[in-house]
């Protein structure tokens, strides 16, 4: 049997439709239905040894249904996926806003198989870094042919912020040991972070 797979609407489209974000409430109620359509599913799957179209059926039906769940919590994060992409999109020069937003899709959904609902925390809390994650991954892999490492990149992308809105204020950048200061790392590090932010990928003049 071909196993269920949540794929999510294309970006385009999910922008026309996308619903208002869902209070703590809605979502703890979203989540515990979608634990609840998991471990159907599951059960399922151990209890229905025919292969009959019966039973064929039954497990279609239950995956839908957590499907259907899952797509509900992720239109109704999209707006989320949309606010991050726009911080990093006038960098990625080769990345259509769309292609990025499908990036943090992949991390939204990655957000909803692990969010733990009883935690106590807001789902688009959680959500933030796996989106975050996600985007930062399809730069460094897609912008260039050598591969920077998500953690630099991340780094890279937050001096650039800063040391923008500093040299707006000071008419100064960030030095190495600002950086160093800033993330707590060696000066060797910084270095590396300097040297990613030089690259064309990130550079504003670009």
């Amino acid at each position: 049997m071909t196993q269920n797979r949540f794929i999510p609407d294309h970006p385009s489209r999910l922008k026309k439709k996308s619903p208002e974000m869902m209070t703590m409430e809605e979502e703890v109620l979203a989540f515990q239905e979608l634990e609840a359509a998991v471990a159907n599913l599951e059960a399922a799957k151990k209890s229905l040894k025919s292969k009959n179209s019966a039973s064929q059926n039954k497990l279609i039906e239950l995956g839908k249904k957590v499907s259907s769940i899952k797509s509900k919590i992720l239109r109704s994060n999209l707006r989320l996926v949309i606010h991050i992409v726009k911080k990093y999109s006038y960098c990625a020069r080769n990345l259509h806003d769309d292609d990025l937003i499908q990036e943090g899709n992949i991390g939204l959904m990655r957000a909803i198989d692990k969010y733990e609902w009883n935690r106590g925390y807001k789902f688009s809390t959680y959500a933030v870094w796996w989106i975050r994650q996600s985007v930062y991954k399809a730069m460094a892999n897609q912008e260039r042919e050598i591969r920077i490492p998500i953690n630099t990149l991340g780094k890279a992308l937050r001096v650039r912020k800063l040391e923008s809105e500093q040299f707006t204020v000071t008419g100064e950048y960030m030095s190495q040991e600002d950086i160093s200061d800033l993330f707590s790392i060696s000066n060797r590090r910084a270095h590396s972070i300097r040297q990613t932010m030089n690259m064309p990928m990130l550079s504003l003049s670009a």
